[in-house]
């Protein structure tokens, strides 16, 4: 069995953590502009920053857009499934994140104001992290109860949470979003197979209580599966026809 390096998943987890406050700190202009330039920074070196953490945040949301939705509500990612388990989307992800690391190690951090210096101390810390965190072989462990994508997404037709579902194009794009799931998942038995064969596998009690909840999703009655929830909870302004339309493509 492979040793699991912990270190690099409590780095992972951090990461993600700092997304999170980065978004935040771009929503809230996180570069005030001064007579002197950006709060205090060296005009070029802090322009050059921003464009850089302006390129992170949206490579971050187009890599994972469930984060896009859960974490910042952005529309443009509604429909959007990425198999971020694939082995082309980790080494892209190897590649984007290696560049921008490059490019703001590239920046003199003595140039900079202090609000600055936190962006670039937060791009340092996220971007390492998440290259850090594709060294440990979490894609080979996509099954688990606390987190995965079929159960999230089903739980998201709830209507109740992140995905909205108030207009024509809220509901197709939840239909997009689930359509993708059966390659997903079968992204997610090859690399199970792969994780058998490298004795890289999930703890048992994780399986048994994971095994439920995908159970669960598989309901045969059409009208009780959870995937089938918004159609049952449409808006009373949809027309006819859209109602139609839309019954026939989630059934």
């Amino acid at each position: 069995m492979n040793k699991i390096n912990f270190a690099s998943l409590r780095q992972f987890v951090s990461g993600l953590t700092v997304f999170v406050l980065l978004a935040g700190s771009l929503a809230t202009n996180a570069w005030p502009r001064s007579e002197t330039g950006y709060g205090g920074s060296r005009p070029d070196e802090a322009a050059r920053l921003a464009q850089i953490a302006e390129e992170y945040f949206e490579q971050r949301l187009r890599f994972f857009p469930l984060s896009a939705t859960e974490d910042v509500g952005d529309p443009r990612f509604e429909s959007a499934l990425e198999i971020e388990i694939a082995p082309t989307h980790r080494a892209e992800q190897a590649a984007v994140f290696g560049r921008i690391l490059s490019r703001v190690r590239a920046l003199d951090r003595s140039q900079l104001s202090k609000s600055d210096m936190v962006t670039y101390d937060v791009l340092i810390y996220d971007a390492g992290g998440r290259l850090d965190a594709l060294k440990f072989p979490h894609h080979l462990l996509p099954v688990h109860h606390m987190e995965s994508v079929p159960v999230k997404l089903a739980q998201w037709g709830s209507g109740d949470s992140v995905q909205p579902f108030k207009t024509i194009a809220n509901y197709d794009n939840y239909l997009k979003r689930i359509e993708k799931l059966s390659a997903c998942s079968e992204q997610a038995i090859t690399n199970m197979r792969e994780g058998m064969r490298n004795g890289v596998v999930q703890n048992r009690a994780i399986v048994e209580r994971a095994l439920g909840q995908y159970e669960a999703l598989i309901e045969p009655n059409v009208e009780k599966n959870s995937f089938f929830v918004p159609i049952l909870k449409m808006p009373a302004s949809f027309s006819a026809d859209d109602k139609a339309r839309l019954t026939t493509a989630y059934r």
